[in-house]
């Protein structure tokens, strides 16, 4: 995990969130709303942009907000002087005077911040697990709603029932969101709908919120009943009191339960979509991006068109699942009827593991044009502003065609990203969200990304959802490439050239071709354990290049010199205490013996015919001839963990050997191998659940020396761009030698 906070030079605390993102855009949310005014008293069907424009005459304008109802706005400007100046006298809008406040200071400003109390426990179980797939297991037993906590929902209900079961018979409870969907953690809220089916009129609203609010107050079962009658969905707020459980208890219409029946429906038509959705939502939850005005609904549905964009389809454009039923059942004007036969569903030939899907999401999010097109899962792909415009739209959007065209309001397109509903087309359930808000999202989707490249894979999923991030967001914001949805991702570096120029010395440069592929296949199978087909045409004439084909599951390229530096500080110490001079010694790791040729690792032979792997010229006699006093194991108190055996080296070591045993970082390819050998023994390795690397390593001559080209085939991103990073300087300094010894 990272060592310490990346801003403690602020105060913030070990429990607190404290990422750069983070703390950039809170830090930015408390600098203007210091500046911001609360606005009642608007006149009548007031439009958005006339009451934006109308204090833009203030001073410029960094947040705006305005309530669906219209019955209030909020107003954050950039600086503290606007403020005073809208404050210093009456304002009137249509000859209306404006109630107009200072916004109220938040008196615990790192209350957003506080962290879980579960978080560190869950860090420490990921941290445990080597392989994505036991940290996800942990994850779900830890986090996600168990049987005990759906039963306490359920009594929730029933106390509900019980509690207004003197109003109308007509008046149903349903359950939906997390609880339904199946997407619940075990601190979710409870969302409940009280109402008539299919929905409930306005006035009706009122009058029902009043009398269930009365006699919640009444009920001993609940407490801190309190009413959100101005909400665009008015709302009760309460507590269960025996369970603890918060609830949240609406009115309007069931378009929430069938929102909740479409996500449990698509959680089932593949094993690793409910993973990715659950990950992401705590991910989203724990940086505080969802909330009041991103939704978890709203997350789900980009997720989904996440899955409906890929190259290989995970998820079906939402329309395949459009009912052709001859009796359309519609709430609030909209079609609500879905199909939900899975059979109707084409199987994915996609098999992307969970891990890989949810890098490529963030990377998705990185890259999309968001200002210039809508998200829309219904369509199953970005569809450009322009053509809700001109009204230019697919034959599955006629109902929203014909509820624009009856003079209703059109989908709102000028918010930060619009994300249209698939059932309530009109309805973007982003519009709420401001350009900052967006922007914090997509940095922190940057610096997951980043992650994801950086870190070891077993590192990936505790980084995502630690407290501290060390990786600074990007500073370059509009170098951000335009990249839609729809257009598939390609990994940051599919393809690295790598350039071996000849020796010196070299004169047959068809031979030195020759020695450098076989050095390169046992770079390649020894040190990483990768299996190699070495593919030739019959028909090529002497000189072709060389292709190799590569298969991988092992992580053998990360740690390497962080082992090897502890090792060598203890062949130090031996040193010291025996009063050797390091020029004399070399270290072997004991049982590093040779996996896949056999041969004694202590000899220095090579698995390719017997030759020392440094050179013909370091040929030892035999190993009876090392004797048993050359040899000296580590006795108390040398011995610390590992056994490490000095032995005497020969006299005819070459200028380079010997650089490589003054520097820690600098090894012999024979030294590489053995530290391969000695992390795979004592399980330094991380093995992968499925091959992770497919690539292809071509070798070509030119008239400078030999152009090693290595392209991905269809290697998982984060896997194959961190070993080209390991093998850009690797290959180069260990195939330098080759023809020159």
């Amino acid at each position: 995990m990272c060592s310490k906070p990346a801003m403690t030079e602020r105060g913030a605390s070990a429990n607190q969130l404290v990422c750069r993102p983070c703390f950039e855009f809170q830090s930015f949310v408390r600098r203007i709303e210091n500046n911001g005014i609360y606005v009642t008293d608007l006149p009548p069907y007031v439009e958005e942009q006339y009451v934006y424009n109308f204090f833009s005459q203030f001073g410029r304008i960094a947040d705006f907000y305005l309530a669906d109802n219209g019955l209030y706005c909020l107003v954050n400007f950039y600086d503290n002087q606007s403020l005073q100046h809208v404050l210093s006298y009456p304002v009137s809008m249509y000859d209306m005077r404006l109630r107009i406040k200072k916004r109220r200071q938040n008196n615990n400003p790192n209350a957003e911040n506080d962290l879980p109390s579960y978080h560190k426990e869950l860090l420490n179980l990921l941290s445990k697990k080597n392989t994505f797939k036991e940290q996800a297991e942990e994850f779900f037993k830890l986090l996600a709603a168990d049987e005990s906590d759906f039963n306490s929902r359920r009594q929730v209900c029933r106390d509900l029932e019980y509690a207004l079961k003197s109003l109308s018979s007509l008046y149903k409870i349903q359950p939906f969101g997390s609880s339904v969907n199946g997407l619940a953690f075990k601190d979710s809220d409870l969302d409940i709908f009280f109402g008539k089916e299919p929905d409930t009129n306005g006035p009706d609203i009122s009058n029902l919120l009043n009398k269930v609010t009365k006699l919640l107050s009444r009920d001993p079962h609940f407490i801190s009943v309190q009413p959100v009658p101005n909400a665009r969905v008015p709302i009760v707020k309460l507590v269960h009191k025996a369970t603890g459980c918060s609830c949240d208890l609406s009115f309007k219409n069931t378009m929430g339960v069938q929102n909740s029946k479409l996500i449990k429906f698509l959680t089932t038509l593949d094993e690793r979509i409910k993973p990715l959705f659950m990950i992401v939502k705590f991910w989203a939850k724990l940086h505080h991006l969802t909330g009041k005005r991103f939704s978890n609904y709203a997350l789900i549905m980009l997720l989904t068109n996440f899955l409906q964009s890929l190259n290989e389809p995970i998820l079906p454009p939402l329309r395949v699942l459009k009912s052709n039923d001859a009796e359309r059942i519609k709430i609030a004007d909209w079609t609500v009827n879905f199909d939900y036969d899975g059979t109707r569903v084409r199987p994915t030939s996609n098999v992307l593991p969970v891990e890989e899907l949810l890098t490529r999401f963030f990377q998705c999010l990185v890259k999309t044009d968001f200002e210039n097109y809508v998200v829309s899962p219904l369509e199953g792909a970005l569809i450009h502003k322009g053509h809700f415009h001109h009204m230019e739209l697919p034959s599955d959007m006629e109902d929203y065609v014909s509820y624009v065209n009856r003079g209703n309001q059109t989908i709102k397109l000028d918010s930060a990203i619009c994300i249209q509903d698939p059932i309530e087309l009109n309805l973007n359930l982003t519009k709420n969200v401001s350009k900052h808000d967006f922007q914090s999202f997509k940095e922190h989707c940057h610096v997951a990304v980043q992650i994801s490249y950086r870190e070891p894979p077993h590192l990936f999923l505790p980084k995502l959802l630690s407290n501290v991030y060390l990786y600074p967001s990007q500073d370059g914001r509009k170098s951000w490439h335009i990249n839609p949805m729809h257009v598939p991702l390609k990994p940051l570096r599919p393809f690295m050239t790598l350039s071996v120029p000849f020796p010196e010395t070299e004169e047959v440069k068809l031979l030195w071709r020759n020695e450098l592929v076989q050095k390169l296949k046992l770079i390649l199978k020894k040190v990483l354990k990768i299996d190699v087909e070495h593919q030739m045409n019959k028909e090529s004439k002497p000189g072709a290049d060389q292709n190799l084909i590569c298969k991988g599951s092992q992580v053998l390229w990360r740690g390497r010199d962080e082992l090897w530096n502890r090792w060598y500080l203890k062949k130090n110490d031996i040193l010291k205490c025996d009063n050797r001079n390091e020029e004399e010694v070399q270290v072997v790791f004991q049982g590093g013996q040779n996996a896949q040729g056999g041969q004694n690792a202590q000899g220095g032979q090579n698995a390719q015919g017997g030759q020392n792997a440094q050179g013909s010229s370091r040929k030892r006699k035999s190993n009876e001839e090392v004797a048993e006093s050359k040899k000296v194991k580590l006795d108390q108190p040398h011995d610390l963990e590992e056994d490490i055996i000095i032995i005497e080296s020969p006299e005819t070591d070459s200028p380079h050997e010997q650089t490589a045993k003054n520097t820690s970082l600098i090894r012999s390819l024979q030294e590489e191998i053995n530290l391969t050998n000695d992390m795979v023994r004592r399980k330094h390795a991380l093995p992968a659940s499925l091959p992770i690397l497919r690539f292809s390593c071509n070798v070509c001559m030119d008239s400078h020396g030999a152009r090693i080209e290595i392209s991905d085939v269809r290697s998982l991103n984060n896997y194959f761009n961190s070993l080209c990073s390991f093998l850009q300087n690797f290959i180069v300094r260990h195939t330098t030698q080759v023809g020159s010894e």
